[in-house]
């Protein structure tokens, strides 16, 4: 079983540096079982049990993975990890750290530093506040959040649009550091600084 499994797995990476030629290509160096359906899941490999990965220099690991040959892609499931400095997540992620929840699909990681970074959306959800925007940072270790682009701070008192916000994720305090409104029922807030 597991000689032809080795063959196989040799003819797929075969096919794949042909297929791919002139592209980076993204490699499986290990995995404890290979399924296939093709009705559901074609053109991809349906890996489970200790899957690694390797693109260029990085390893990436997880309990699962869907590898789609043709779009060189990976869609990663359990325990993710790599190797490199920055982990780039795609797609529905969701990071939860003490009483909040980040939702995104486009969140770079920065392990050394600690900082996590979204660039197409956002959403920072905690027992208080639903804070959005397009661009945004969260220090973990600070207990800090900055928003910038269409920001908007929803609060069951009151709703708040500004440019740019910073939040402490534990004291739950929002800090205006650029144009801003606040709006209560008919009663609106204007200020480009405060809290």
């Amino acid at each position: 079983m597991l000689k032809k499994l080795y063959i196989l797995l040799t003819f797929i990476l075969a096919s794949l540096m042909f297929s791919f030629a002139g592209k980076t290509l993204i490699y499986l160096e290990h995995s404890e079982t290979l399924d296939f359906d093709e009705e559901k899941y074609p053109d991809c490999q349906i890996l489970n049990g200790n899957v690694v990965f390797r693109h260029e220099e990085a390893l990436m690991y997880c309990d699962k993975a869907y590898f789609y040959n043709k779009s060189n892609n990976i869609s990663a499931h359990g325990n993710i990890k790599d190797d490199t400095k920055i982990a780039r997540l795609r797609y529905k992620v969701r990071m939860e750290n003490k009483e909040l929840t980040l939702y995104t699909d486009s969140l770079n990681y920065d392990r050394k530093a600690n900082i996590g970074y979204y660039f197409k959306g956002g959403k920072l959800v905690d027992s208080t506040n639903v804070l959005t925007s397009t661009n945004g940072k969260y220090y973990p270790d600070l207990d800090i959040a900055i928003f910038q682009n269409n920001v908007v701070l929803n609060n069951k008192d009151f709703d708040l649009f500004s440019d740019t916000l910073k939040y402490e994720t534990v004291g739950k305090i929002a800090y205006i550091l650029g144009p801003s409104d606040i709006v209560q029922d008919s009663t609106r807030i204007y200020s480009e600084y405060g809290w």
